[in-house]
């Protein structure tokens, strides 16, 4: 039997697979603890894990008002990953304190959760219930509705809107998330 802190985040569909994973981990005979939302809580409970929420409230991200490529990355950076990311951190550290897990499993955008999970000392995974987001290969830029790349013009297309994509998210986010590391005494992302 191994012990597991789940740190979600309600990004709306994603909770029922997030959920999902603490319920077969429970099932497997797994100590499981969630940290979450307050509105996926009365869920989590559901799936017999222990149940904490965050103690910072996140507001809803309300993507669709947003009609600029910039505005999105900076909404996301503010809203998902670098603006709950202290919280997320400080809360995370906490429950690791409090509940000894082995590891760590957090949502996709719950990078300080994993910050906490690395400052630890513990393997930690991440959960992508959600299209694949990150750049990779033969993968279109995420979140303009491209068609998969064809030839070379294709692929070029890709490059140059995937590294212009990841270079708005880092001005965004790189800088609030490299605080949250020092504050836990790690080194800033550049340097990893």
């Amino acid at each position: 039997m191994s012990r597991y802190l789940l740190a979600l985040t309600d990004a709306g569909g994603t909770v029922p697979p997030e959920l999902g994973v603490a319920r077969r981990l429970r099932s497997r005979g797994h100590r499981v603890t969630v940290l979450c939302d307050a509105s996926m809580a009365a869920a989590a409970e559901r799936t017999g894990a222990d149940v904490r929420t965050w103690s910072v409230a996140v507001a809803p991200f309300e993507d669709w008002r947003l009609r600029s490529p910039t505005a999105l990355a900076r909404g996301m950076a503010e809203a998902m990953i670098a603006g709950p990311a202290a919280g997320h951190a400080r809360d995370t550290a906490a429950a690791v304190a409090e509940v000894s897990p082995d590891a760590v499993v957090a949502s996709f955008v719950a990078v300080g959760a994993m910050i906490a999970a690395e400052a630890a000392g513990l393997p930690y995974a991440v959960l992508v219930p959600n299209v694949y987001s990150l750049p990779a290969p033969g993968l279109p830029p995420f979140g303009l509705g491209l068609p998969p790349a064809r030839g070379a013009p294709g692929r070029l297309r890709d490059r140059v809107l995937s590294d212009a994509s990841t270079r708005m998210l880092g001005r965004y986010a790189l800088e609030p998330l490299d605080g949250v590391r020092r504050e836990h005494g790690l080194p800033p992302l550049a340097s990893v």
